[in-house]
């Protein structure tokens, strides 16, 4: 029997009530699972702890093994987006079992609402492309398949495309510019493609879709390795990919790349092979490439593009008035002039001392004074007067910004103001702010950022200068290197390198 969705007008608020609530959860449970402890067997000590709040409401264990009683119990609370908020967490979680008890529940109730359908689209989708399926999912598929005329119309097509993933297809269907979590669907139809072991099918989607990250899913680079003896094409595909989006394989997925470039029986692979300070490989004795700086023509360009912000995004975001931004200007011109080639360095104060104690962070301000002749300070007001006047008299000056005001925004605007050889020290990451630059300033943001934010070890204070040379995988004469990255601490990466040299063909 077909399945009606009625949405009524009083109901649409609470849609969309769902869909924000939802979307909050994802981005938590997504954390949650990268820091998780699903990659290896937890230990039965503290299970309950490592999960999240609604899992641990909804009865689930480490065995995923659930209950509809313990679903029942569950949806008697009234909690808003209560069923999507559970069946993406166990999605994310690999909990497929419970989440096939979960749906059954759901179907038995005849009606789900709009976004509980989709993200059932999104469980069943990922159950396939991780090869868990079994023969009880057609029937939830066929449910599923029923009820898409039902939905509303934005849905559609990512619920559709969710579900045509989940069998054999003979053409890659159209994805309309507008669908839901683009990534995520196409790595779904990506992993098909490679199940259907239609290489040529999966290289002209990967093609088509330029802007999905080669590394975005680890189920597909799975996939890829399971295949890649058969089609060693596809370890060509993965370099160029890697080194055309500047993007380097984490610690955690590099042993499936390793698995990918050796199964092709075209290249050496040669893992955490040692750089000589001055950037030597020991593999192959190839340089690694020097970081890409800006120019001082494109360092302009980027601060044109900061300020902007800082001046027009008032409508959304307190970025700061009109006079506090001529008066940061103002602060930094009035500054003595450092030595030609001398290095200046401004803090986002905020960032460092937050819940902190102010004594290492002086500490630290004293060590970079040796390595920084000028140095300035970004906060707002709460920072001790007595300490502000002391600051000034070691060189380092302060400006506070309004307590209402984008701190990040002035941390940014005043670096870019001091001048090409300003650094700043701090662990943030600006991505909000980077996500509202243009087209063309988003590369130099990326490359004034790889170049001159100074990292600190919020424990130690120490602190951590930008590499020398670049982080990115690139060409060599003969191959490629490859940086692997591993997370020392929040925000702080170091890299081992990856040599790949292709083999000389046999006589």
């Amino acid at each position: 029997m077909k399945m009606i969705f009625y949405v009524m007008p009083l109901q649409l608020h609470k849609v969309a009530t769902e869909m924000r609530c939802g979307a909050i959860v994802l981005r938590r449970f997504a954390k949650i699972a990268q820091s998780s402890a699903l990659k290896t067997a937890p230990s039965t000590v503290g299970q309950v702890d490592a999960f999240p709040l609604v899992l641990q409401r909804l009865g689930v264990d480490w065995n995923d093994s659930l209950t509809k009683e313990g679903v029942a119990d569950f949806r008697k609370r009234p909690i808003v987006g209560a069923d999507t908020n559970a069946l993406s967490a166990l999605r994310r979680f690999r909990l497929f079992n419970s989440a096939r008890i979960y749906a059954d529940v759901l179907r038995s109730c005849g009606v789900v609402p709009p976004m509980v359908h989709l993200e059932l689209c999104r469980l069943l989708a990922a159950i396939h492309l991780e090869g868990a399926e079994k023969e009880k999912d057609r029937d939830l598929l066929q449910f599923l398949q029923a009820s898409l005329d039902d939905i509303p119309a934005p849905m559609k097509p990512t619920a559709s495309i969710l579900l045509t993933s989940c069998s054999t297809i003979s053409h890659i269907p159209s994805i309309p510019s507008n669908v839901i979590e683009r990534n995520s669907v196409v790595a779904c139809l990506l992993g098909r493609t490679l199940r259907d072991a239609h290489v040529k099918m999966f290289t002209s989607l990967l093609r088509a879709e330029q802007g999905y990250p080669i590394f975005y899913s680890e189920a597909v680079l799975k996939l890829m390795a399971f295949c890649a003896a058969k089609t060693p094409s596809l370890a060509k595909v993965l370099l160029e990919r890697s080194v055309a989006e500047t993007c380097a394989p984490s610690s955690s997925i590099v042993e499936h790349f390793a698995r990918i470039i050796r199964a092709s029986k075209v290249w050496y692979v040669r893992e955490k092979v040692a750089i000589s300070p001055e950037g030597i490989c020991s593999a192959c004795a190839h340089k690694l490439n020097e970081r890409d700086e800006l120019v001082e023509e494109e360092h302009w360009v980027l601060h044109k593009a900061v300020l902007a912000l800082l001046e027009g995004g008032s409508q959304t975001f307190s970025s700061g008035s009109p006079a506090e931004i001529r008066a940061l200007r103002s602060h930094v011109r009035s500054l003595p002039k450092v030595e030609d080639g001398g290095k200046t360095l401004v803090v986002d104060t905020l960032n460092l001392i937050h819940g902190r104690s102010i004594e290492p962070f002086y500490k630290m301000l004293l060590a970079l004074l040796e390595e920084f002749p000028r140095i300035m300070l970004i906060t707002r007001p709460g920072l001790r007067g007595d300490f502000i006047r002391h600051l000034s008299t070691i060189k380092v000056s302060v400006f506070v910004c309004n307590k209402l005001s984008e701190d990040d925004l002035f941390v940014l605007l005043a670096a870019l103001e001091t001048g090409p050889n300003c650094y700043v020290l701090t662990n943030d990451q600006f991505s909000d702010h980077r996500s509202r630059l243009s087209t063309n300033a988003l590369p130099l943001f990326d490359k004034w950022n790889a170049s001159r934010i100074v990292r600190y070890f919020s424990h130690t204070f120490r602190y951590k200068m930008p590499g020398k040379f670049t982080c990115f995988p690139h060409r060599t004469p003969n191959g490629f290197h490859i940086p692997v990255a591993r997370i020392i601490s929040p925000s702080i990466y170091e890299h081992d390198w990856m040599c790949i040299v292709r083999k000389r063909p046999k006589k």
